[in-house]
C-alpha cells in the first residue's frame, strides 16, 4: 500500500472508531504489519481470499452481510474525510427507506486537475448515457442494504471487474425500473437515492498524485474502460438516456 494511502487509511480507522463504526478491512498485502496497524487501530482487518480490485468488494461487502449489518458503507479505505457525513447519510437512508444511497460530491475542489478533468468528462459520458446526471458515477462510496449488496456481490465481473463492481450494478438497478428517467422509481424491488456530500479529497493523497504521470494514466484507463463498458451495458439492458 502506498504511503500516502497508508496514512489515510490508519486515519480512516481511528474516525471510524471515534464514531463508533464498525470498519471492515480486506487486506492483501504481503507485509502483515500493515494489517495488524489497522487491528490496532480498531478495524476488523479479513485477509483477501480471491484476487482483484472486485473480489475486494464482493468479500468486504459479504463481512457487512454476514455481521449481521442493515446498512452498509462501501467505500475505499483513504477517504477518511467521508466519516463526519456517515451519519447524515444513514438518517436520509432510513428516513426514505432506500436501497442504495449515492452520495454526490458537491464538487471537485481539492482534487488534482487531471483528475478532476478526466471525471467530468467522464461522468458527463455517462449521465448522457443513462439520462442520470444526478448520481456521481465516479465516487466510490456507496450506502447499501443487505439486498443491495448481494446485488452487487452477485456481479460476475464478466464486463471487467475492477471499477465496475461499482457502476455497472447501479445500471442494472435502474434497468428494473419501467420508469428510468425518473430520479424517484423504484427499481425492481430496490430503491436508490443520491445526497448531496460536502467533501474534501485527502491532501495527502493530492499531494503525491498531482502531475503524476502514471496517475494520470491509470485515469485514462479507468474513463475509457467505465465509458465503454457502461456504453455496453446500457445497450443490453435497454436504457435510453439523453438523445
Amino acid at each position: 500500500m502506498e504511503a500516502a494511502r497508508l496514512v489515510c487509511a490508519v486515519k480512516m480507522c481511528d474516525e471510524a472508531r471515534k464514531y463508533g463504526y464498525p470498519l471492515y478491512i480486506v487486506e492483501d498485502s504481503p507485509d502483515p504489519e500493515i494489517g495488524k496497524n489497522f487491528e490496532a487501530h480498531g478495524a476488523i482487518v479479513i485477509r483477501q481470499k480471491g484476487k482483484g480490485f472486485g473480489n475486494s468488494v464482493r468479500e468486504c461487502l459479504q463481512a457487512g452481510l454476514d455481521g449481521g449489518h442493515e446498512i452498509i458503507l462501501r467505500t475505499e479505505i483513504e477517504k477518511y474525510g467521508l466519516a463526519g457525513s456517515v451519519g447524515a447519510c444513514v438518517e436520509r437512508f432510513r428516513k426514505e427507506n432506500l436501497d442504495v444511497l449515492i452520495p454526490r460530491r458537491r464538487n471537485l475542489d481539492g482534487y488534482p486537475n487531471y483528475q478532476r478533468l478526466s471525471e467530468f468528462m467522464a461522468m458527463w459520458e455517462i449521465s448522457v448515457l443513462t439520462g442520470r446526471s444526478d448520481i456521481d458515477w465516479f465516487f466510490g462510496p456507496k450506502f447499501l442494504s443487505p439486498k443491495a449488496a448481494e446485488r452487487f456481490i452477485a456481479y460476475d465481473g464478466s464486463q471487467g471487474d475492477t471499477w465496475h463492481i461499482l457502476i455497472l450494478p447501479i445500471l442494472q438497478i435502474l434497468a428494473y425500473g419501467q420508469e428510468v428517467l425518473n430520479p424517484q422509481r423504484l427499481a425492481g424491488s430496490l430503491s436508490l437515492g443520491t445526497t448531496l456530500l460536502d467533501y474534501l479529497y485527502s491532501p495527502e493523497q493530492a499531494a503525491v498524485e498531482a502531475g503524476n504521470p502514471e496517475m494520470d494514466k491509470k485515469r485514462d484507463v479507468q474513463r475509457v474502460q467505465l465509458v465503454s463498458a457502461v456504453k455496453a451495458e446500457c445497450e443490453r439492458l435497454g436504457i435510453i438516456g439523453l438523445r
